[in-house]
């Protein structure tokens, strides 16, 4: 089927390639802009077509209707320009892209031969990070928690259906169908002809390629220097939030796209009255509106070239074209742009979708206005801070610790890492300040020389950034990615302030600025690099490669799951342990990788269930129900005390825990030893070994509502361990705690001695974590641990080397080489684990953890 893939993205190009021949006046690069909203405008409208009659999920509905809109477009090609034109047309793009006209093209950039070292780092640089990119983007399962949450799983649900439905949906994932669909339609595509999930991050890529054109012909617009254009467009790829987008399946690059498209077409077509190109610009404009919502942000910025339109001297004129672009427009806009916020109106009554999911993603609708401007003002702060000076880890520690030394107090999690591992970067340190330079020098030549130009990008790139910010108070690592499409605007501007800086005539001054350049060069490709290559997202890196990993394998790197090895037990389980016939209910309402649960080819049926109980007995009916439903494990703990339902022998349905969530099935569990996957054996295996020895009689152990403890503490796998001793296993910290009366330790108003257990979860499978609680500071199930007293069980312990030899000595293994003492000082409990879980990064710096 990926040939049927090939061959259908290749009608489509072809006709829009074919379109752009009847344009007259138009640059290559341009003509390359063009052809791709062609193109991305046949498919939506195409998907949005082929829905109507639920025919979406056909491969063959789609091959016949584009191979129909080809021959339909090429015979009218045809009859306009004839066929020798389009052989002339053929050869003079052959030619073009000739190896001879390339260096010709280079050469004409006039480029001082100082600056070619930097050039060069640039050039290779780009061709290296798009060529891995793309291999990545093909071989390496995509991983980031918005694809597998909301993208993926909405593209399966359509592809089910046949449409693109609306269906029930808690309010955390009720964006699964509310999100505008524009950057969606593509990826169902490409899934529906191949049959796999290999090509879904092709759009960014292009989209990422395509971009970087945009700002080229914007800055050319500017009267930029040809050479300091294309520098332009090579940073924009290099940026590390660029890098790590490049082929990955989100929609941020493919909306930098349209906007520049929007733009750049707009204002040619007005101005040189051009009606082709007002026409692919309302289609890029159209493609923006029905791609991401921030798009929504910059439309303010609009109403600045409607005020200056009326004091045109020819306003009556120029207010009946924009009448008749308006009028003509509308149809594409309402179709394209602007139908899934109409729906949403209807069928949540708001355009955006969900009122409770929309205060759950922006921070609260009811906050003030005060909050809302001390917060924009904070994070603005907080965005200054990290473009500049996180994602530096690369640098040696002394170093490091400086930057974190001076910002931490403004932005807490400074040089930690973060963002890079979470596959959310930001703009590098060489970027920002080749942005906030160029800019700097575009406003002083434009003090002098005042021009109404620069606005086109100006104002639109602030409206957004204001918005953004007044709309979202809660400060998140995501803003790297939302603020692209404001420097994406800004770029042409800086283009255009480096151009004005006239080369230098003394030899000394060229070596400088040459070797300054370069330095920049190199330090844009370092940061990306190292950016691209330490990402956890998307695991390329040589530390841990993801390039024949398996879809778990790799989801078991993302760090936007903070559960994640849980949850790939409980996938593990649906696939290996359940005979799946009905297909997968799923009624969790938070978090769950949903993209997962249709298998590789998308061929599983999932039903999302929300609001549905396991005490529902329809649920798992033979002819209308599932063959297995993903729940809270929260809900199964709520009706646990009906013996008759779980896990009993002569019980009707099984159950199985995997911390947040529990998979419910009917007694279809296969018995053998590859379906254990309850961590009740581990505990054993830690009980067997001693490991509970040294815990007092009459204690109280606060355990997580997670599958490797929650079995014993509902006493559904018996052992009389515990209760010979009279330990006593719940799952929350008991209130009102205070110092034991006979012994150290801290005690329950019934002097019980309070300890913790937990699990570690690692690729190298999982730990018990054990430790006497010392205090109690009031956060709810997350006390201060005495870390002298910790130990730890299992293949998961940790094996970290700290930064500094003054961290102290690590402690000896005891004998049984599964059982380990930590030492170092009291820490709250999640700290810890999270320190843990993030693969021993510095947020604890100081620390000597346990050996492994």
């Amino acid at each position: 089927m990926i040939s049927l893939y090939i061959f259908s993205t290749l009608l489509v190009i072809a006709t829009a390639f074919c379109v752009t021949l009847i344009f007259d006046d138009c640059k290559y690069h341009f003509r390359l802009l063009a052809a791709i909203v062609l193109y991305y405008a046949e498919i939506v409208v195409l998907g949005r077509l082929l829905s109507l009659f639920g025919l979406i999920g056909n491969p063959l509905a789609w091959l016949l209707a584009e191979l129909f809109i080809f021959i339909l477009t090429a015979s009218f090609v045809f009859r306009q320009i004839g066929l020798s034109v389009l052989m002339e047309a053929f050869t003079k793009a052959k030619a073009k892209c000739s190896p001879k006209r390339v260096l010709q093209e280079i050469r004409a950039t006039k480029l001082p031969p100082y600056l070619v070292p930097a050039a060069a780092v640039i050039f290779f640089g780009v061709v290296g990070l798009l060529i891995v990119s793309l291999a990545a983007s093909v071989f390496i399962p995509q991983t980031m928690d918005d694809i597998l949450t909301a993208y993926l799983p909405r593209v399966g649900y359509w592809i089910q259906d046949g449409s693109l439905i609306y269906a029930p949906a808690s309010p955390y994932n009720s964006v699964q169908f509310s999100y505008p669909i524009n950057a969606h339609i593509p990826v169902l595509r490409s899934i529906v002809l191949s049959e796999r999930i290999n090509f879904i991050g092709l759009d960014q890529w292009i989209a990422a390629i395509v971009s970087a054109v945009g700002i080229f012909g914007l800055g050319k617009l500017f009267n930029a220097k040809k050479g300091v254009s294309l520098a332009m467009a090579g940073i924009w790829l290099m940026i590390p939030t660029i890098g790590v987008q490049i082929g990955v399946a989100l929609t941020d690059l493919l909306t930098v796209f349209f906007f520049l498209s929007a733009l750049i077409f707009g204002y040619l077509g007005w101005t040189e009255n051009r009606p082709w190109k007002l026409g692919i610009s309302t289609l890029a404009f159209a493609l923006l509106l029905g791609t991401k919502q921030t798009a929504l942000f910059s439309l303010p910025a609009l109403i600045v070239p409607a005020f200056a339109l009326l004091k045109s001297p020819n306003y009556r004129v120029e207010v009946k074209r924009l009448t008749q672009w308006a009028l003509i427009s509308a149809p594409f806009l309402l179709f394209v742009g602007l139908d899934r916020y109409l729906l949403n109106w209807r069928y949540y009554g708001h355009p955006l979708g969900d009122p409770d999911s929309f205060n759950l993603f922006t921070g609260g609708l009811s906050i003030s206005f005060g909050e809302r401007i001390r917060s924009l003002i904070d994070n603005v702060e907080r965005t200054l801070v990290n473009i500049f000076f996180a994602d530096l880890d690369f640098l040696p520690y002394q170093v490091t610790d400086q930057i974190s030394d001076a910002f931490q107090t403004r932005e807490p999690f400074i040089t930690m890492g973060r963002a890079v591992s979470g596959g959310v970067p930001w703009l590098g340190f060489m970027a920002s300040s080749v942005l906030l330079i160029g800019l700097a020098l575009a406003l002083v030549h434009y003090i002098r020389k005042p021009s109404k130009l620069p606005l086109l990008v100006i104002l639109p790139a602030l409206t957004h950034l204001g918005v953004l910010y007044y709309m979202r108070p809660s400060f998140s690592l995501a803003f790297s990615r939302y603020l692209i499409t404001a420097v994406a605007l800004l770029l042409p501007v800086v283009a255009f302030g480096v151009s004005k800086v006239k080369h230098p005539k003394k030899q000394m001054s060229r070596v400088f600025l040459g070797g300054v350049s370069t330095i920049v060069a190199l330090g844009l490709l370092t940061q990306a690099s190292f950016a691209l290559t330490r990402s956890e997202e998307r695991p390329i890196g040589l530390e841990s490669p993801g390039w024949n990993e398996s879809n778990y394998e790799s989801f078991a790197h993302s760090m936007g799951f903070i559960d994640r090895y849980e949850i790939i037990k409980s996938l593990r389980y649906i696939d290996t342990c359940l005979e799946i016939e009905n297909g997968v209910g799923i009624s969790y309402g938070n978090k769950y990788p949903q993209g997962l649960l249709f298998g590789d080819n998308f061929q599983r049926e999932v039903q999302q269930l929300p609001g549905v109980s396991v005490e529902d007995k329809e649920v798992f009916d033979p002819e209308t129900g599932v063959s297995a439903l993903v729940v809270a494990t929260s809900e199964v703990i709520e009706i646990e005390s009906d013996s008759q339902l779980f896990s009993r022998a002569d019980a009707e349905l099984a159950v199985g825990f995997f911390g947040p969530v529990s998979v419910v099935s009917p007694k279809s569990v296969r018995s053998d030893q590859e379906c254990r996957v309850s961590g009740s054996f581990l505990v054993l295996d830690a009980i067997q070994a001693g490991f509970f020895d040294e815990v007092e009689e009459n204690s109280v152990i606060v355990v997580p509502e997670s599958g490797e403890f929650l079995e014993f503490a509902l006493s559904w796998v018996k052992t009389s361990y515990f209760d010979e001793r009279n330990i006593e296993l719940v799952l929350a910290t008991p209130p009102n705690l205070s110092p034991c009366s006979s012994t150290e330790g801290i005690c329950t108003q019934t002097d019980q001695r309070v300890y913790v257990l937990n699990n570690v979860d690692r690729a190298e499978g999982t730990s018990l974590f054990f430790a006497p609680v010392e205090k109690d500071l009031g956060y709810e199930d997350n006390p201060l641990i005495s870390m002298q007293k910790a130990r730890m069980f299992g293949n998961a312990s940790p094996n970290c080397v700290m930064e500094s030899p003054s961290a102290g000595k690590i402690p000896e293994i005891e004998t049984n080489n599964l059982t380990h003492l930590c030492s170092g000082s009291s820490a709250l409990l999640l700290t810890f684990l999270e320190w843990f879980h993030s693969g021993c990064t510095r947020e604890l710096r100081g620390w000597y953890i346990c050996p492994g």
